[in-house]
């Protein structure tokens, strides 16, 4: 794999999640192949408006391409799922502090489930977490339950 540890950093600065990162890389081949790679014609129909890029070719760059995109699949990614739809700002800041955090880089893939009803739940690494406000008043149901529980054998007894 070819050593991309001084240009990976500087890319992802700001890309926070996957669907980011494709979005960024299609942009990028598109980028090249339009500009660099295919000659262009003038208005004359003249194949000379190629933008030279000092040696640059499809062939040899594809190669630095295809290591960056295996370096950056190999990224961990924390699924967040949450009742509301997070604003792009609130994203990066979540993404910044996980990434000064574990002092390294990670992606977030966040995903909208108003179900949770509030709060949030994630996965990281093969570890998940339930911090919702539905698992939270279900956990609580289930111990207000047991602890209203009438013993055995006390049914139809009037309370004392």
């Amino acid at each position: 794999m070819m050593k991309t540890d001084l240009i990976l950093p500087q890319i992802l600065a700001t890309i926070y999640t996957p669907q980011a990162w494709r979005h960024f890389l299609t942009e990028l081949r598109q980028t090249l192949e339009e500009r660099f790679y295919t000659t262009h014609n003038d208005e004359r129909g003249d194949p000379s408006h190629k933008l030279p890029l000092a040696g640059v070719t499809q062939e040899n760059f594809n190669p630095v391409l295809l290591s960056l995109e295996q370096e950056v699949n190999a990224i961990p990614v924390l699924r967040l799922k949450t009742a509301v739809e997070l604003t792009p700002d609130l994203i990066k800041e979540f993404a910044t502090w996980l990434r000064q955090e574990i002092k390294g880089l990670a992606f977030i893939e966040v995903s909208t489930e108003p179900n949770l009803l509030g709060g949030c739940t994630f996965t990281w690494g093969n570890k998940s977490y339930d911090y919702s406000l539905r698992s939270n008043i279900e956990h609580s149901g289930t111990l207000i339950t047991k602890a209203l529980r009438i013993p055995q054998g006390a049914e139809g007894e009037e309370p004392s």
